[in-house]
């Protein structure tokens, strides 16, 4: 199965934000895809008060560049009280921040959920866990995210080398890495992990020193994804291996209230400005 990411792009009094998700799939057809997360994107939308919305939402293969499925919707906020009063937003900048739990690896993950009123914090801090209108549509996604397995991607440190050497492929520009024996295991090769190199040139410093993507070719021999101009090789230096991959939501629980700036709404760009005549 592939993992799949996908957006959720909200609109508030002229603001915005977004929202990311992933999950694992057997589809292959992006639009497919698209249908099939849209009730995730509905149970979303019921914690959104009025004059929120959901403006857009895209999908896309987390490791494929430049390739989705976006489309303009409008799932705009119902919440409302036992007596269908209308509950509105204050302002785009309020959240609750909820934090989610992966199982499996034992990490966590604090979401700052925006498009809530003011009535669902107290004194602007405080999470008002008494405000029913939020907290019923809060949990039924929550427990929806759960049931569905969506997540997030995380990594965590995989094992650590010392990086003793490295060649330059003229035609291609891309930099094989030899490392300490045994770095990587036997069922690596072949596959594109991330790495992180350091120290690597001493003082001199060099541009592998970043976080890279690698394609491994044996158990101590990788090489770069992308192409780097680099001078020659002087002295050692480090390197780690990540494990990077879907952490699986299990559980969630209400933290706080508070505040994350909205920026701009989706889609809208700066104007040019007016031209002014010369001479």
């Amino acid at each position: 199965m592939a993992v799949y990411q996908a957006i959720l792009h909200f609109s508030c009094n002229d603001q915005g934000w977004a929202e990311a998700w992933y999950r694992n799939t057997e589809l292959t057809d992006l639009a497919a895809i698209w249908d099939a997360t849209l009730p995730m994107a509905q149970k979303r939308q019921a914690m959104l008060a009025q004059g929120a919305s959901i403006k857009a939402m895209s999908v896309g293969f987390d490791d494929v560049k430049f390739d989705s499925e976006l489309r303009y919707t409008n799932l705009p906020g119902t919440m409302a009280l036992p007596d269908a009063t209308p509950v509105l937003v204050d302002s785009p900048d309020a959240a609750v921040c909820i934090r989610f739990r992966s199982a499996a690896v034992g990490t966590r993950k604090n979401v700052f959920v925006r498009g809530v009123p003011d009535d669902a914090l107290i004194k602007g801090a405080t999470f008002n866990n008494a405000y029913t209108p939020f907290v019923n549509p809060a949990t039924a996604w929550i427990g929806f995210l759960v049931q569905n397995g969506y997540g997030w991607m995380g990594r965590t440190v995989g094992s650590n080398g010392v990086v003793i050497g490295y060649t330059v492929d003229v035609n291609t520009s891309r930099i094989t890495l030899d490392t300490t024996a045994n770095f990587f295991a036997g069922g690596q090769v072949g596959t594109i992990l991330n790495v992180t190199v350091s120290r690597v040139n001493g003082s001199a410093g060099s541009p592998l020193n970043r976080e890279l993507q690698v394609e491994v070719l044996d158990t101590d021999q990788c090489k770069t994804v992308e192409p780097f101009a680099v001078f020659a090789f002087k002295s050692p230096g480090f390197i780690k291996r990540f494990n990077y991959g879907l952490r699986v939501v299990s559980g969630a629980s209400f933290q706080r209230g508070g505040t994350r700036k909205a920026g701009k709404a989706f889609g809208v760009r700066p104007g040019r400005a007016r031209a002014r005549p010369h001479g």
